[in-house]
């Protein structure tokens, strides 16, 4: 018999942003998160090809929230500022 597949176990709550080491607006969506009081992990994205790609994550800097199970992304820092006043 075969072994089934597992699914990888989704967290209940994370919080990632999705960064690079010279990305300008990747430093500034860590300003907008800061000041928001918003705790995130941050992770560079050529670092973690896994990860990226699981989450398909397409550009730097990308922040992916999840929660209760559900994934929202925001891409860029204007979106992430949106999230962040949210």
């Amino acid at each position: 018999k075969e072994a089934t597949p597992v699914a990888p176990e989704v967290p209940a709550a994370r919080t990632i942003l999705f960064a690079t080491p010279t990305c300008p607006n990747c430093r500034i969506a860590c300003t907008y998160l800061d000041k928001a009081g918003i705790a995130y992990e941050k992770i560079m994205a050529a670092d973690n090809p896994d990860l990226t790609n699981a989450y398909e994550v397409k550009q730097a800097p990308t922040l992916v929230v999840i929660k209760n199970g559900s994934v929202g992304k925001y891409a860029g820092a204007g979106a992430i500022k949106n999230s962040a006043a949210q």
